[in-house]
């Protein structure tokens, strides 16, 4: 044996030629062949855990597919805002060809389900330029399917007729006039948050009760306009102050002098870039430890809470300004 080469005495090697003799192994040797063994087991593990995780949150796109999707959910609260179409109990088959019961309701052009009809967070599946068939599934009944652009969803019924009724009224919001799909996005005007679930790669805090968002895989709701961070649990009971869209939206932040209205800084709290730097004082700014600092939705200016008097109220836009419409540009909107 080689020279300064470890040995291990009596280990049995179950992965090599010498048919598992327990002699002398080089240490080097025993280690290429137990992590190719760990990496076998550790493979089962993830995708063990990955099935008993995959009710909701598996992303449920398709191998191959050129889109990335973006897990987008609602809060109970947002969902009992709109005309009900239809709702009921479905079974919905994971990606590990599993069945788990969830509750559905369809609102305009939007299918939201979840585990009961009083779950707080609902996921979204947006079927515009969807397509629903009956669909022949092995060993089930009155099963179809929904394809959109980004996922294929393939679900029960209890029997033909519900299943039927389904597939009626998920093909009837293809044919819905147009007057729907705006007073569906009048919520970007109310103020009401736009989310869907995430992951984040580093320390990232809540909003509404400032503590940590853990967890490895979408564990966090973001908006997607304002990036508003959220539990699950807190979404609900986040104030509905996502970006402004109109000059009634400002409220009592407006500005005036006597030049006219001026546009205010719009901040939110914390959860920084790392290269942080305050607009003030030019030194780091945020932190991974807690909810710290704030951040303009508008111009990007990053300052210190204790620089933040010392800045201009008046927010200049940011360097694209040429092409922002400000919200003190809009009174008002209506369904025209």
């Amino acid at each position: 044996m080689a020279a300064g080469v470890p040995v291990l005495s009596r280990l049995q090697c179950s992965l090599c030629p010498c048919g598992g003799a327990v002699r002398p192994v080089p240490l080097e040797h025993v280690c290429e062949c137990e992590s190719r063994g760990l990496e076998r087991r550790m493979a089962a593990v993830g995708a063990a855990a990955a099935e008993a995780e995959s009710s909701d949150s598996e992303p449920e796109q398709e191998h191959g597919s050129p889109q990335k999707l973006i897990r987008k959910v609602s809060t109970s609260g947002q969902i009992r805002s709109k005309t009900i179409l239809k709702e009921g109990k479905l079974m919905k088959q994971t990606n590990f060809q599993r069945w788990k019961r969830r509750y559905f309701k369809l609102r305009g052009r939007t299918l939201y389900y979840a585990q009961t009809a009083k779950s707080i967070i609902f996921d979204e599946v947006d079927l515009t330029d969807a397509s629903v068939a009956e669909s022949s599934t092995k060993n089930v009944n009155n099963s179809f399917t929904v394809i959109t652009p980004c996922r294929r969803l393939v679900l029960c019924a209890e029997n033909r007729k519900e299943m039927e009724e389904w597939i009626a009224a998920l093909k009837s919001v293809q044919n819905r006039e147009h007057f729907e799909s705006t007073q569906f996005s009048m919520d970007h005007f109310s103020g009401m948050h736009n989310w869907y679930a995430c992951s984040h790669a580093r320390p990232t805090y809540c909003n509404v009760c400032r503590e940590a968002l853990s967890g490895v895989t979408s564990h966090g709701l973001s908006c997607e306009v304002c990036k508003f961070k959220a539990h699950k649990r807190c979404a609900v009971r986040a104030t509905n102050n996502c970006k402004w869209t109109t000059l009634a939206s400002i409220g009592k932040d407006i500005l005036e002098d006597e030049d006219g209205i001026s546009m205010p800084h719009q901040w939110l709290e914390g959860n920084l870039p790392v290269s942080a730097k305050c607009t003030v004082c030019d030194k780091t700014c945020g932190s991974v430890l807690r909810l710290q600092d704030w951040r303009c939705l508008w111009c990007k200016a990053m300052v210190h809470a204790g620089c933040k008097d010392q800045l201009s109220p008046k927010c200049p836009l940011g360097q694209c300004k040429v092409s922002v419409i400000p919200p003190t540009a809009l009174n008002s909107i209506d369904s025209d």
